[in-house]
């Protein structure tokens, strides 16, 4: 599924860094997003509905600024990319504990043996001085 993404990355010896372009949202893109909804903000085994999840990301986002939406959305696909990649999940989107963000890094992943953490980044690419370089 990672044809849904326009991805460039770099590989190092200890870490990767890829940069994920969504120009437009088609139906296949829509499908994948409500596919894995609940999984990316409640948990792999969770067997909560996604309308109630969709609801209650959509109360988290009106709360919030502008730049923490763009930060906890560039999170959201960066999980969904990631998942398209073959990792598995480790952690939740939503932090329950503080219905906020997470603080430190942003994601717990393993592929295969190997533990991996995500950290995302984002911005409009026509924020004046945006500093995450293409």
């Amino acid at each position: 599924m990672d044809d849904c993404f326009n991805s460039n990355y770099i590989v190092r010896e200890k870490y990767s860094i890829h940069v994920i372009e969504i120009k437009a949202f088609d139906s296949k893109l829509e499908n994948y997003i409500d596919e894995h909804f609940v999984s990316v903000c409640k948990g792999r085994n969770s067997d909560w509905k996604i309308e109630h999840v969709k609801k209650e990301v959509r109360s988290f986002y009106e709360k919030k600024s502008i730049k923490t939406r763009y930060g906890a959305t560039a999170e959201f696909f960066i999980h969904l990319y990631l998942k398209s990649l073959g990792y598995l999940q480790e952690c939740m989107f939503l932090n329950l504990e503080e219905n906020s963000i997470k603080k430190g890094f942003d994601g717990f992943y393993s592929k295969g043996s190997e533990p991996w953490i995500m950290e995302s980044k984002s911005g409009s690419i026509n924020t004046a001085g945006i500093s995450h370089v293409k």
